[in-house]
C-alpha cells in the first residue's frame, strides 16, 4: 500500500513534457536535473522512473550522466580563521578542565557530608517535605 502512495506522490512531482511525441520525449532542464538528483540520492530507482515516466532506461542513464551529483567544496581557512579556531579549542580545553575540577569538588563535598551524617550523626541535608 505504501508503494501506491509513493507512486502517486511521484506522479505529482513529475515535470511536464515539452512534446508528446515518444520519439522526441524531451523534458525541461529543471526536470532532468531533478530526476538525476532523485536517482543519485536513491529516492527513485531507474526501474521506477522507467515505468512511471515512460522513459527508456538508456535515456535515464544519459540524463544521470549529463547531470552528475553536485559536489560542494568549502574554501580553505584563512589565517585569521585558523587562529580563532585554535583559541576556541584552547578555551574548550580550559572549560573541560574546570568542569572536571568542579565535578571532583562536588564528589568530595558529597563524601564529606555522607561521612558527617553517618559517623558524626550530624543532620546536614534537608529532609524531603520539610518546612522552611
Amino acid at each position: 500500500m505504501a508503494k501506491n502512495s509513493q507512486i502517486k506522490s511521484f506522479k505529482n512531482v513529475i515535470g511536464v513534457k515539452l512534446s508528446d511525441d515518444p520519439r522526441i520525449n524531451h523534458y525541461e532542464v529543471s526536470f532532468r536535473r531533478w530526476l538525476a538528483r532523485e536517482i543519485h540520492y536513491g529516492r527513485v530507482s531507474v526501474a521506477q522512473a522507467t515505468v512511471e515516466l515512460s522513459i527508456s532506461d538508456t535515456q535515464i542513464r544519459l540524463i544521470c550522466k549529463q547531470y552528475p551529483p553536485e559536489v560542494v567544496t568549502l574554501p580553505a581557512m584563512t589565517e585569521a580563521e585558523k587562529k580563532k579556531l585554535e583559541e576556541l579549542e584552547k578555551q574548550v580545553k580550559l572549560l573541560q578542565k574546570q568542569l572536571e575540577h568542579a565535578e571532583i569538588k562536588n564528589i568530595a563535598l558529597e563524601t564529606l557530608i555522607d561521612v558527617a551524617e553517618n559517623d558524626l550523626k550530624i543532620p546536614i541535608r534537608k529532609k524531603p517535605g520539610a518546612k522552611q
